[in-house]
């Protein structure tokens, strides 16, 4: 009887390693890449509407691993002029394919309040150029760490000056 209870010890004992290394290599599967995604911003589109101006950031990733980026949400954040103008996030984003890449758009509206701001600086200024600076953090979920970008450039005051605001050119 000794020898069916030990062999029977020794076979869960087995199920339980075999079990343990099973989890552990699912485990490793759900790990980061050790290369990580590459974030750009496409463009910042102005967009002229009937109330409050409002942009579209177009940002492209691309994901330089094997295995499929589902990102599960974005906050992201516009500044022209240093005058913080825009914030927002979404969940509604694309699955970025291994070895592939996905662009997508992240509406950004202005408050009326923020964007008198913005007209009057603007007028009052009349700048050749306008200076932004946009943060994007995108979650992948997970064990992945968050993806961050950050970018600084100038727009042409003379695209900004077409946005409505109130029915009125800026």
């Amino acid at each position: 009887m000794a020898t069916k209870y030990g062999s029977g010890m020794a076979f869960k004992g087995l199920k339980l390693a075999l079990s343990a290394l099973i989890l552990m290599l699912s485990g490793c599967a759900s790990l980061p890449p050790t290369d990580p995604p590459k974030v750009s911003l496409v463009g910042i589109t102005p967009l002229m509407s009937d109330s409050a101006p409002s942009f579209i950031l177009s940002v492209r990733v691309v994901n330089p691993n094997d295995s499929p980026l589902a990102l599960v949400g974005a906050a992201y954040s516009l500044a022209l002029n240093d005058y913080d103008l825009v914030s927002g996030a979404t969940n509604d984003l694309p699955k970025v394919p291994a070895y592939g890449e996905a662009e997508f758009k992240l509406p950004a509206k202005l408050s009326l309040f923020d964007s008198i701001r913005l007209a009057t600086s603007l007028l009052k200024s009349k700048p050749k150029a306008i200076d932004y600076e946009v943060n994007i953090k995108l979650d992948a979920g997970g064990l992945w760490p968050a993806i961050r970008f950050s970018e600084t450039g100038q727009l042409d005051s003379d695209d900004l000056l077409k946005v409505k605001l109130n029915d009125q050119s800026l």
